[in-house]
C-alpha cells in the first residue's frame, strides 16, 4: 500500500493543517507559476515570521532577482530536504538560503510523512529518530488516501486540477501581517525576554554521546541538503535568525557542512521592540532583517 501510486501535488494539498497549508502554494509556486525562483529561503517560523520575500526583491534594487520565501512553521530538517528536493528537481535557482538556529532540535517535523516519498521515508535515519516508526506507520493510510482522492475525485469533492482563482502569487508571506491582513505590530513583554546562557556544547564523552543522540538525525538531513545541492550546482548559504538572547553565532556551526554564512545585524534582534514573542520577530524586526537580508545577499551575489 505505501507504494501505490499517487500524484505529489496531492499529497501537498491533503496536507491542510494550520499553517502547514502553506506547504501546497510551495508546490504550486515550483510547478505551475513560470515566475522564476532564484533565492529560496527554508527554514521555520523564524523565517516565515521574519523574512518579507517581496521586501527583500525591493531592497535588492535588482529587478530580474525573484525571490521566494517557502518556510513552513516547526524545524524539522527531513521537511526542508524534502521541499529542496522537490525544489531543485524542477528549478534551478541561482541560491538557497537555510534558515540555522543557535542551536538544532532533537525531533524531526510532524508534517513530512504527508509529503515525503515513500522510498525518503524507509531511508530516514533510525538513531535516534523518534518518528521513524510513526511514519511509517502513517505511510500506508497516507498513500491509500492520496490515491483515492486521486483516483475517485468525485467522491470527495475533489478537484485535482490547479486552480488559478486559489492560487495565491507568486509571494505568500507572513512576516508583515497575518494571513486575514492584520498587521503583525504585537511586542512581546520585557518579563518574557532572556538571555538564553544555558547553551554550551559537549565537553566530555558522554556529553559527545548524548549530542550525537540527539541531534543526528537533523544533521543528517543538513548533510544530505548540502549533497543535493551541490549535486545539482546550487549554493547554499545558511542564514542565522536566532531566538531573543541568543549567542552572536550558532552554537552547531561548526557541524555544518561548508557553505556560505549570513549573520545579520545584530541590532536587529537586540531591540526587544523587534520581538512579536522570544522566537519570532514582529513587523517593525521583520522588516529591519528583510532589508538586511538584501543588503547581505547583495553582497554575496556580487562576489560570487
Amino acid at each position: 500500500m505505501s507504494f501505490l501510486p499517487d500524484t505529489p501535488y496531492t499529497r501537498y494539498r491533503l496536507l491542510d493543517i494550520g499553517a502547514y497549508k502553506v506547504a501546497t502554494w510551495v508546490y504550486e509556486r515550483i510547478h505551475f507559476d513560470d515566475a522564476p525562483i532564484d533565492i529560496a529561503f527554508f527554514g521555520t517560523s523564524h523565517t516565515m515570521n521574519g523574512i518579507d520575500s517581496v521586501l527583500v526583491e525591493q531592497s535588492l534594487g535588482n529587478e530580474t532577482t525573484r525571490v521566494v520565501n517557502f518556510a513552513i512553521p516547526h524545524f524539522g530538517r527531513d521537511m526542508h530536504y524534502t521541499l529542496v528536493k522537490e525544489l531543485l528537481e524542477n528549478r534551478k535557482p541561482k541560491l538557497i538560503v537555510l534558515e540555522v538556529r543557535e542551536q538544532e532540535a532533537r525531533d524531526l517535523h510532524p508534517g513530512t510523512h504527508y509529503l515525503a516519498q515513500p522510498e525518503d521515508l524507509y531511508g530516514a535515519p533510525w538513531v535516534v529518530n523518534l518518528r521513524y516508526f510513526g511514519n511509517l506507520i502513517r505511510l500506508p493510510l497516507r498513500t491509500l488516501k492520496s490515491t483515492s482522492y486521486d483516483s475517485f475525485p468525485e467522491l470527495f469533492g475533489f478537484n485535482a486540477d490547479f486552480s488559478t482563482v486559489d492560487y495565491h502569487g507568486s509571494h505568500l508571506n507572513h512576516a508583515l501581517s497575518w494571513p486575514d491582513g492584520k498587521e503583525r505590530t504585537g511586542v512581546a513583554s520585557e518579563e518574557s525576554l532572556h538571555s538564553l546562557n544555558n547553551l554550551s556544547l559537549p565537553t566530555n564523552w558522554l556529553g559527545e554521546l548524548k549530542f550525537y543522540l540527539f541531534h543526528n538525525a537533523n544533521l543528517y538531513y543538513v548533510e544530505q541538503i548540502s549533497a543535493l545541492a551541490k549535486k545539482h550546482n546550487v549554493p547554499i548559504a545558511y542564514a542565522y535568525i536566532p531566538s531573543f538572547g541568543a549567542p552572536k553565532t550558532s552554537l552547531f556551526a561548526e557541524k555544518y557542512p561548508d557553505n556560505k554564512w549570513l549573520y545579520f545585524d545584530e541590532e536587529i534582534f537586540k531591540q526587544k521592540l523587534n520581538w512579536s514573542d522570544p522566537g519570532h520577530l514582529n513587523r517593525d524586526g521583520a522588516t529591519a532583517l528583510s532589508i538586511d537580508a538584501a543588503h547581505k545577499l547583495g553582497s554575496y551575489l556580487k562576489s560570487d
